[in-house]
């Protein structure tokens, strides 16, 4: 289990860095937005790691040991991967999506496409993770 949590926090690891170059590209493509400051790398930097890790935890694990039990091995791994990386970040992109039309929850669209972006990199990470650890237990 302690390998899983291991492959939770690359995961979400993997997702930050995703996350924080999506958002230091944006920039490079459209100066005239200005420059990225602490403030944006940091909330960032912070909030993707700490929901990805939650995701791993209440979302990708248990969805992922479920289908494992129904399939009965963990073949093929890119199943898994976009399992974890699609289908179990829906309920995650249509609350992000309702938040940003009905309130001030997010700044615009493309804050929204960079946590997108960053939990299907965490997911896709995550179900790798979880293929090799299925593997090997």
């Amino acid at each position: 289990m302690l390998r899983l949590i291991v492959y939770a926090l690359l995961a979400a690891l993997a997702g930050t860095v995703t996350g924080v170059l999506v958002l230091y590209g944006s920039y490079l493509l459209s100066p005239e937005m200005g420059a990225i400051s602490v403030e944006d790398a940091l909330g960032f930097g912070t909030l993707i790691p700490m929901a990805g890790l939650l995701l791993c935890a209440l979302l990708y694990t248990p969805g992922l040991m479920l289908l494992r039990r129904r399939r009965k091995s963990c073949e093929p791994a890119s199943l898994f991967m976009l399992t974890s990386a699609l289908l179990l970040n829906v309920p995650v992109f249509i609350g992000m999506l309702v938040a940003q039309r009905l309130g001030n929850t997010f700044f615009g669209l493309s804050e929204v496409s960079v946590f997108i972006l960053a939990f299907v990199v965490t997911g896709l990470v995550f179900g790798r993770g979880f293929t090799a650890y299925c593997r090997r237990a």
